[in-house]
């Protein structure tokens, strides 16, 4: 199951190689939480992290995937990004336009 390859990874490094990988294979909730998973561990080195060759490749994922995120992967999502001090404005205003269009459906930690 590719949700435990990404949950398993314990590096930011380990997750951007699964990402290289078999990120093409990653459905919204897989690209939510690896998202997630490099900021919490590279949140201390998030410049090194958004200088990262594959990390363009996990936005672009990300983009992909944003017709499809919950409530839940939508926050595990704009969370990492912010941790990261991620400045992709066109990624936060599309970002905020799923959040909009499932706001009826968030619960308190989607909002």
């Amino acid at each position: 199951d590719m949700q435990v390859s990404v949950t398993s990874c314990e590096t930011w490094e380990e997750v951007l190689a699964l990402v290289e990988r078999d990120g093409d294979l990653f459905d919204f909730r897989n690209t939510s939480t690896a998202v997630h998973r490099v900021a919490k561990y590279g949140q201390e080195q998030s410049q090194l992290v958004r200088e990262h060759p594959v990390f363009p490749q996990l936005l672009l994922f990300l983009r992909a995937k944003i017709k499809d995120l919950s409530g839940r992967s939508l926050s595990d999502a704009a969370w990492g990004l912010a941790k990261l001090q991620c400045r992709d404005e066109r990624l936060f205003s599309l970002l905020a336009a799923r959040a909009l269009s499932i706001m009826s459906e968030l619960d308190p930690q989607g909002l």
